[in-house]
């Protein structure tokens, strides 16, 4: 098995196909590294049924990343689906449903604020919730703009993304933004792994500030977020 650091754990992985290897090369470390969670017999045929014209490396990569993010809340952490750009060293996290543009306003704060701005991930955040401490983390699930790098960052707020004519942010409360956290995130069906889920999307909606954004795909709704969390142009 190859080693693999991710999301600061380390996971022991065999990948069957030479897509996968590929896709998780830039995360590999040493393979004599302590290992914190081994991921074994996952079955890209599982995903044939969710992707059915894409090629067995595909699937693998999917399956992999269905039985990380199944594993991970033993360890305190959680699979997002969303775009995360990280501006002056501090991560936020784009939640919304697929289409609405998370990662086309990820590249536009990277376009209003150039070297300030890094996008963390285009498609998927891990986070690790600890002490008071919420870490956003890249990973190699980046979307197929393959958006993101091996980074870390404090995570400083979820927004809530939705497509408006006009750009303007708000505030939003823990029960507001959960069951649109519940869709963003792998829901697994044995009830003591859902009430682990459960407990750290009530830690995460509790500890993190919230938002929603309205926003244009312009550059203009980067600047109502930034005001909306204290930064300046």
């Amino acid at each position: 098995m190859n080693v693999y650091r991710i999301a600061d754990l380390n996971i022991a992985c065999s990948t069957q196909t030479a897509y996968a290897a590929a896709f998780l090369a830039a995360y590999e470390i040493a393979p004599d590294a302590s290992v914190s969670l081994i991921v074994s017999d996952v079955k890209a045929d599982d995903e044939a049924s969710y992707l059915p014209e894409a090629s067995q490396g595909v699937r693998e990569v999917a399956a992999l990343l269905r039985e990380l993010a199944r594993q991970m809340p033993s360890f305190d952490r959680l699979m997002l689906h969303a775009a995360t750009v990280v501006c002056d060293g501090v991560a936020y996290a784009f939640i919304a449903p697929s289409g609405t543009g998370k990662t086309t306003h990820a590249t536009l704060w990277k376009t209003a604020l150039g070297e300030r701005v890094h996008i963390l991930n285009g498609d998927k955040l891990f986070v690790h919730l600890r002490d008071n401490e919420i870490t956003a983390y890249g990973n190699p699930w980046c979307g197929k703009e393959r958006l993101g790098y091996n980074g870390c960052a404090p995570l400083g707020g979820l927004v809530l993304l939705t497509r408006s004519e006009r750009a303007y942010a708000e505030p939003l409360t823990p029960a507001q933004m959960l069951p649109h956290l519940l869709c963003a995130t792998a829901f697994p069906q044995a009830q003591e792994e859902r009430e682990r889920v459960l407990a750290l999307l009530e830690t995460l909606t509790t500890s993190c500030p919230l938002y929603q954004l309205y926003a244009p795909l312009s550059t203009d709704a980067v600047k109502v977020m930034l005001t909306a969390i204290g930064g300046t142009l």
